[in-house]
């Protein structure tokens, strides 16, 4: 099992080496990275489980694809942190996607309330009215706390599931956008199109992209073979472009035999068989000769094919 517990809460604005805003590299990418850096042991796993400490903070902000690291808007760091805690989110559903197939399952989990150096960064005065604002919140233990963590990590109850946000030891409920309760999982977190573009998102930030779906894989694939089949000419010597001429000689030949036995039940008659016999030869070897001759046309051009390194 993996528990992507790690977290900073509302710094000030800091960048770390690549540029990127402290919480949501932190909170966010750095997992990302670790995870799928042990990609390959938890798939060997066979029966793998990866935790991502979300938080109630999700319903703070969704993910802003336009400036995720307050490059061009005013940083704000509730909005950072609660955009940080809704990737942990997305970035346990989509993971799900990808891990279904390998019996590896990811959860998001909120582990409630709990005081603990989180707060380092906050102010004095700013703690305080945090603990006004939440007066009438139980308060967890560390070990309360992680309750819900261990219950997503070992727990049968959830075998057969995953991509699911967890709090009070129980799946989340969710609620609406504009949900006033503490509880609860909002919209933009649960959102399957939104877990996939930070998930690629995130592939370029890091350059780790070996968790890909392997039906992308394929899709992909598809795309590139165009590009990368090697054009053989019609008639060329290469081996391929003789199998092409070779078939159409064949289909060329199919025609003209189909064309003579057409003319024959239409017309009944040897003289009318003989005419449309001589013309459709005529066609055959037009054809031949076209096939010929665009084989001498092209050797040239098909040896400096041939000699292209080919495309992997």
């Amino acid at each position: 099992m993996l528990v992507n517990n790690a977290g900073i809460m509302a710094p000030p604005l800091v960048r770390d080496a690549r540029g990127f805003e402290s919480q949501l590299a932190t909170n966010h990418i750095g997992h990302f990275q670790l995870t799928a850096r042990l990609w390959p042991a938890l798939r060997a796993a066979n029966g793998a489980r990866v935790v991502s400490l979300s938080s109630r903070g999700h319903s703070r902000a969704g993910i802003d694809f336009e400036d995720p690291h307050f490059e061009r808007r005013a940083y704000d760091k509730w909005k950072a942190y609660g955009q940080s805690k809704t990737a942990n989110a997305l970035f346990a559903l989509a993971l799900d996607t990808r891990g279904e197939a390998h019996r590896l399952r990811a959860f998001a989990v909120h582990p409630g309330a709990v005081m603990t150096d989180l707060v380092r960064s906050l102010p004095d005065d700013e703690l305080q009215a945090i603990r006004t604002a939440t007066a009438g919140t139980t308060y967890k233990t560390p070990a309360q706390g992680a309750a819900t963590s261990v219950w997503c990590a070992a727990n049968s109850q959830l075998e057969g599931m995953g991509g699911v946000y967890c709090e009070d030891v129980d799946l989340a409920v969710p609620v609406g956008a504009d949900a006033t309760t503490l509880w609860g999982v909002r919209p933009w977190a649960i959102d399957p199109s939104s877990a996939e573009r930070l998930w690629t998102q995130s592939e370029a930030w890091t350059g780790v992209y070996q968790l890909t779906p392997t039906s992308a894989r394929r899709a992909t694939s598809s795309r590139r073979k165009p590009s990368a089949r090697r054009r053989v000419p019609w008639g060329s010597p290469t081996s391929a472009g003789r199998i092409r001429a070779r078939r159409l000689r064949r289909n060329c030949a199919s025609s003209a035999r189909a064309i003579t036995e057409t003319s024959i039940q239409a017309d009944g008659s040897r003289g009318d068989y003989s005419a449309r016999r001589n013309a459709t030869t005529s066609l055959f070897s037009a054809s031949v000769s076209f096939v010929s001759s665009t084989r001498l046309k092209n050797s040239t051009v098909s040896s400096s094919v041939s000699r292209r390194p080919s495309c992997r």
